[in-house]
């Protein structure tokens, strides 16, 4: 398993800007934010929160790749999204005293801005812009579960991978002469996760869609070569 290492003083106020929660705050409202902020690197395979905990801090994603994921009482695990530089988690439980709602677990090695809840529940009351954003980003990850929502309420199996795979490309794909990388590595044990089904289904999926040249046979990553040839699936 990974190890997350020490916190580190934070002093850099460009890095912080780069949230974008906290994009439009001057030096003279970002000091307080980095004098009870600071930084921790996370490990691969490290989790940074698990459901169930105590909740104590947000976080902010500088770098690396956080899966988010619950498990049922069957123990069967559901990706729920994953988080990219830039990007706040928890999505949920502000001004709650509530614990965290799903596990984050590192996926490539993560540098983390934690801010204590305290301190972020009071730059979101003295500061109505960054509260907008908040009901911004709250609104929109409602948005993202209802549609996933939609997708996996679908019985057409192929349906709801191919749905799955677009959704990456859309959310973390990178433009390649080749095609669409997706920019986080993602297992066909992720994809059956957040498709609801089985390994195996996904296995016999992919490799269609890599004979039919919708999919590049790469390692560790998939490219998506033809998004139109995967959307027939979604229509």
């Amino acid at each position: 398993m990974g190890r997350k290492r020490g916190a580190a003083l934070i002093s850099d106020f460009d890095m912080l800007r780069r949230m974008y929660m906290l994009a439009d705050l001057d030096d003279s409202e970002l000091r307080p934010i980095a004098e009870a902020a600071a930084m921790r690197t996370y490990r691969s395979k490290s989790n940074v929160f698990m459901e169930g905990e105590e909740r104590h801090a947000v976080f902010f994603a500088v770098k690396g790749v956080i899966k988010v994921y619950k498990v049922d009482h069957q123990g069967n695990e559901a990706i729920m999204n994953f988080i990219k530089p830039g990007e706040m988690f928890p999505h949920a439980g502000f001004f709650e005293n509530a614990p965290y709602p799903a596990t984050a677990e590192v996926v490539l090695d993560a540098e983390l801005c934690v801010i204590p809840d305290r301190a972020f529940e009071r730059i979101v009351l003295e500061r109505p812009e960054t509260a907008v954003k908040a009901m911004r980003m709250m609104g929109r990850h409602i948005r993202d579960l209802q549609a996933k929502l939609r997708d996996m309420s679908s019985i057409d199996i192929q349906f709801r991978i191919a749905a799955v795979l677009i959704r990456l490309a859309r959310e973390y794909g990178v433009p390649e002469k080749s095609g669409t990388r997706i920019g986080v590595r993602t297992t066909n044990s992720d994809l059956a996760r957040m498709a609801g089904t089985t390994r195996e289904t996904v296995n016999r999926f992919v490799n269609r869609l890599k004979r039919e040249g919708v999919l590049l046979d790469e390692p560790r990553q998939l490219v998506v070569a033809d998004m139109h040839g995967l959307e027939r699936f979604v229509q």
